[in-house]
């Protein structure tokens, strides 16, 4: 809606005065004063003259005391000239209150009327200009692509394809192919050559118009890439070359329309360049053409689209439509990943010194963008280049805001640099690109803000008429059916030179007046023809129209002879992909797998009649027109609010809605993962491109990591997620966009969209989807009810098994009568018959009236004794009972383990006495600690006493130290019994060891292992300061620290005593300290 412009007022109207006389003409006007205290700032309108006589005025600018660009004789007054000194003010005016009345009267009727607007919406970027915020709503219609030729990928050797002026090397590097496992890497054989990479045709009709279409990516060739034709004599003509130099993989096209019938192999057609030089290369990775419309072969090269027909193999339909609004700002956060930047946040990071980075933007071509950043430096800039080989500059390197037009590109590079004249690193932040000019720039940084709709649904095309979604209303309506003969028919046989030609009825629901398309199970296109004249792969128009499904299959496909005809199971076997292999003159008698050549694990007629081939689907699929439309609920997921302004809504394919993940555990990175080849199970269904949302039931979990252009993964994208993080409860879902759409969906074509162009249109929009989803949700909660009535019914039914006759019976059990079901009636009705025939005449060789002993059955051996009773079995003196498990352990529990139970726990044993488990010779000790200093001189000493303990305990370390090199002896006395005795010498520094070369071992006393000798001053302990050990006394802070023993293998117990002991052996004085810990009981 355009209401008029209102101009700013002042309050209380003060007044100025012309600086100098002017006559009617004049469109500057000098004042005495021009302050926005008394001329509102421009623009505005002011009055000239205070009486009936005065003259409105509107200027649309000022300059010091001047205002310009005036507009004389304003809303219905009359210019004059004036003198000087005249008043001048800003009094209200007739315009004033006219221009309030009319917009208010304009939005009161936006406010009551309802106005919807519409667009049409193409696959990529497009753009909606609105002035009034906006639910969008809208239909997206189907569309089937049919490649005519074979899959054409370039990843092997394939003999459909000749190289001429060059060589090939087939390259799997990542980012080097994006279709299929691989692309031909192609390189320039000599100056001023050409390479021809071409395939042969199938016939083409006459009077049809075609595209021929190859993905493609530059290397450094100086000319870029087009599609040739050879051949063409007067069978067909075609537009002008149309070269293209990506360094992204992109498409290039040619469009030729055929003027009469095209035998089979006559032109050649294929990606071509010439005036190359010797090493320049290019990737191609697949080819495709599709027939197109006439309206479609005049479209203009400039305003032609590329992303009309993407390659695809053999024929898809659109499934997994998917519909992006970014919000106002067009910048995804961390740049999609852009690497070679310090990020501080999703908006904002730092760029080395000389370093260069940009992304890339998919755009609208010709349209205007506008782009702001801030920087830290005038070295930091920004700039837009086109995304080719040798790229040409949109807008040079600036840091100010700018505006550009893309021309005609899809897709534009984003550059960010830090020049090497810097001398600080470049800050990046809140970069903003919105479509429009400077002025559709939001006031303040606004992040990006997706909104996504995603439809979960196959559409399909037929004959110009495609099925269809409604958004608002979850609906889609179907005008398209999909049939894939199979064995379970009835068919009839015809047969013409080299084929044969099966034939069934076509579906009750197909329409006989709208021909099908129907493409084999390797993707070849069966045209539409005659069978008869037109060879192999033709499906006939004819017999379509009188309600029957023909189609030619050669010779060579089915392994058919042309003088033995196939019976019945023979056309069977074909149907589940089996080809006959060997006749007996009369009949078929051997088959192998279409698919891969590989015989039938039975290799018989009833077999392959009855079983298909392993990864066989079917011979043909076909679309239709059904007869009458059918509409059902639609799987639709999310939703798009248009804001006022300009709008970018991308559209395109293959997204895969809420797929069952299955994060899987890397241990070792303390994580798990999704999409990760290492761990199979956690892979998608499909390669992935994006990974648009992952939801931990059914709301999004953002604690994930998305990896994008990502290795190890099914696609170029993973995810993981900390361990802490993951919810072992949770069912865990991915929607994701497929990596390999040409095998997975046909590119979407067009969709209307619908939405407000008033108020009124906007509060009736948001009305009615009030109202729909609470219809929907009624419509759910009713479902949920019936469902629940059908269970508790169910439950009834079950226990209450309800008869014919009305009356109820529990269920039959062997002491509840019950309802007996027919078949269980026929049992019983057989049972006397069936006693009669199997009467016992015989039993172990006697008969009669038959008495049995044990030998009779093999038991002759075996004692005639009873079970123990569990007195027996804990008593355990019986010789004539038998003990059942029960009873062994009960006489385990009572004899041996006194009803103790054991068990190891962390390798220690443990057992339970009815209060808790504890450890098997446990103890309650008090903590007990000494660090007794003894002061030796002299040999042939008493021994002198560092530690002695009577009573129960343990030790669990003891360290002695001396502070010289002279010789001591000690020893350690457990229980009365001396278990360690050592002497230590000058050049024994560790005490008890021959030497320091092989590091301190246990010493060994009484075959038991109780001490560990640990050398101190041997191995770097003459390093720590006397702060060594802060719960005792310190060690010798001398470089001449002597070695000790110290017990730390396990705590030495002891029951009655424990005596630690040390002697001189020499004349020399020296000091022993001691440090113990353990407990006493």
């Amino acid at each position: 809606m355009n209401l008029k412009p209102m101009y700013k007022a002042v309050a209380n109207s003060p007044i100025t005065e012309l600086a100098a006389a002017i006559n009617d003409t004049v469109t500057t006007i000098t004042l005495l004063t021009s302050n926005s205290s008394v001329i509102p700032d421009a623009p505005g309108i002011v009055t000239i003259g205070t009486d009936s006589n005065a003259e409105t005025i509107y200027y649309a600018g000022k300059s010091g005391n001047s205002l310009t660009g005036v507009t004389r004789g304003f809303s219905g007054t009359t210019a004059k000239s004036w003198p000087i000194n005249t008043k001048v003010a800003r009094f209200a005016t007739s315009y004033d209150l006219n221009t309030l009345k009319e917009n208010v009267e304009a939005l009161g009727a936006q406010a009551t009327e309802s106005a919807t607007l519409q667009a049409q919406l193409v696959r990529g970027v497009n753009k909606i200009e609105t002035d009034q915020a906006s639910p969008l709503d809208g239909t997206v219609y189907g569309r089937t692509m049919q490649n005519i030729i074979p899959p054409q990928r370039f990843e092997a050797n394939n003999s459909a394809w000749a190289l001429s002026g060059g060589t090939v090397q087939y390259d799997n590097t990542v980012g080097n192919y994006e279709i299929g496992s691989a692309a031909a890497k192609v390189t320039l054989s000599s100056d001023s050559t050409s390479f021809f990479y071409s395939t042969a045709l199938p016939v083409l009709h006459g009077n049809k118009c075609f595209i021929a279409v190859a993905r493609y990516k530059n290397g450094n060739l100086a000319g870029g890439l087009t599609i040739g034709v050879a051949g063409a004599g007067d069978y067909l003509v075609t537009e002008s070359n149309s070269r293209v130099n990506s360094t992204s993989f992109t498409t290039v096209s040619r469009r030729f329309k055929t003027l009469k019938d095209v035998p089979a192999n006559l032109i050649r057609i294929g990606p071509y360049t010439d005036g190359g030089e010797t090493g320049q290369f290019c990737w191609l990775d697949a080819m495709a053409i599709f027939e197109i419309s006439e309206a479609e072969y005049n479209i203009p090269r400039a305003q032609w689209d590329d992303n009309r027909y993407p390659y695809i193999d053999g024929m898809q339909s659109v499934r997994g439509v998917l519909i992006e609004h970014p919000g106002r700002n067009l910048v995804p956060p961390f740049l999609n990943g852009m690497s070679g930047v310090n990020y501080r946040s999703g908006y904002e990071f730092d760029l080395a010194i000389n370093g260069l980075v940009y992304f890339l933007l998919p755009v609208i071509p010709n349209e205007t963008y506008a782009i702001q950043c801030d920087t830290n430096h005038s070295d930091a800039q920004f700039a837009v280049y086109e995304d080719a080989a040798n790229p040409a500059s949109i807008i040079s390197y600036t840091r100010s805001t700018t505006t550009f037009n893309v021309g005609n590109r899809s897709l534009v590079r984003i550059y960010f640099r830090c020049r090497s004249s810097a001398t600080e690193a470049a800050s990046f932040k809140n970069p903003v690109i919105v479509l429009g000019g400077i002025s559709k720039l939001p006031p303040s940084f606004v992040p990006r803000e997706d909104q996504r709709i995603i439809i979960d649904e196959v559409l399909r095309s037929v004959g110009g008429l495609s099925d269809q979604v409604n958004l608002a209303r979850h609906q889609v309506t179907r005008l398209v059916g999909v049939w894939r003969p199979d064995s379970s028919g009835t068919y009839t046989l015809d047969s013409y030179s080299g084929v044969y030609v099966p034939r069934i009825a076509i579906p009750a629901d197909a329409s006989k007046s709208t021909l099908p398309v129907m493409v084999r199970y390797d993707g070849l296109m069966i045209r539409i023809g005659a069978p008869s004249t037109d060879g192999p792969n033709v499906v006939s128009s004819y017999n379509w129209g009188q309600g029957t499904l023909a189609f030619s299959v050669a010779n060579a496909d089915s392994g058919w002879s042309g003088t033995l005809t196939p019976n019945q199971n023979a056309i069977k076997a074909l149907l589940n992909g089996w080809r006959a292999a060997g006749n007996s003159g009369t009949a078929y008698n051997a088959w192998v797998s279409i698919l891969d050549g590989s015989a039938p694990p039975t290799n018989t007629e009833a077999y392959v009649a009855a079983n298909k081939a392993p990864g066989w689907t079917a011979y043909a699929t076909l679309q239709y027109q059904l007869v009458n439309p059918v509409t059902s609920a639609a799987r639709i997921e999310g939703v798009i609010s248009l804001h006022s302004g300009v709008n970018s809504l991308e559209m395109k394919e293959a997204a895969m809605l809420r797929e069952k993940a299955n994060p899987a555990l890397d241990s070792a990175s303390g994580v798990y993962r999704l999409n990760f080849t290492t761990l199979p199970a956690s892979v998608f269904k499909r390669p992935a491109e994006t990974i648009l949302a992952i939801y931990k039931g059914t709301d999004i979990d953002r604690k994930w990591t998305i990896l994008t252009n990502a290795t190890s993964a099914k696609g170029i994208t993973r995810a993981h997620i900390p361990i802490a993080d993951y919810d072992l409860s949770a069912e865990y879902f991915v929607t994701y966009i497929v990596l390999d759409r040409y095998a997975y969906s046909a590119a979407i074509s067009a969709a209307t969209a619908f939405y407000a162009g008033n108020l009124g249109s906007a509060v009736s929009a948001n009305t009615q989807q009030l109202a729909r989803e609470s219809t929907r949700n009624d419509i759910q909660d009713w479902r949920q009810t019936v469902d629940g009535a059908h269970i508790d019914n169910l439950r009834l039914d079950l226990d209450e098994h309800r008869g014919k006759g009305g009356s109820t019976h529990p269920l039959a059990t062997k002491d509840d009568a019950g309802f007996l079901s027919p078949a269980g009636f026929e049992k019983l009705r057989d049972i006397q018959a069936g006693a009669q025939v199997n009467v016992v005449t015989k039993v172990a060789g006697k008969t009669g009236d038959v008495s049995l002993v044990k030998a009779d059955v093999g038991l002759g051996s075996v004692d005639n004794n009873l079970t123990a009773t569990q007195a027996e079995a804990e008593a355990g003196t019986a010789t004539n009972r038998f003990m059942t498990p029960q009873r062994t352990k009960q006489a385990i529990d009572t004899r041996l383990l006194n009803n103790v139970s054991f068990r190891m726990n962390n390798g220690m044993l443990e057992y339970n006495d009815g209060t808790g488990w504890k450890s098997v010779g446990d103890v309650d000790y008090t903590p007990y600690s000494a660090f007794p200093e003894i002061t030796l001189s002299g040999s042939g000493q008493a021994w002198q006493t560092l530690v002695d303990i009577t009573g129960e305990g343990n030790i669990e370390r003891a360290l002695l130290t001396s502070n010289t090199s002279v010789e001591h002896e000690f020893r350690i006395t457990v229980d009365g019994i001396v278990k360690l005795y050592v002497t230590s010498s000058a050049s024994n520094r560790v005490v008890g060891q021959a030497s320091l070369s092989s590091g301190p071992n246990p010493v060994v006393a009484d075959g038991v292992p109780y001490f560990v000798a640990m050398s101190i001053g041997g191995f770097g302990f003459s390093s720590f300061s006397q702060t060594f050990n802060a719960s005792g006394p310190p060690l010798w802070g001398t470089t001449t620290l002597q070695s000790g023993v110290c017990l730390t293998a396990a705590p030495v117990k002891f029951k009655s005593s424990l005596k630690i002991e040390v002697r001189g052996i020499t004349t020399s004085s020296l000091k022993v300290r001691a440090t113990v810990f353990g407990g006493v009981k």
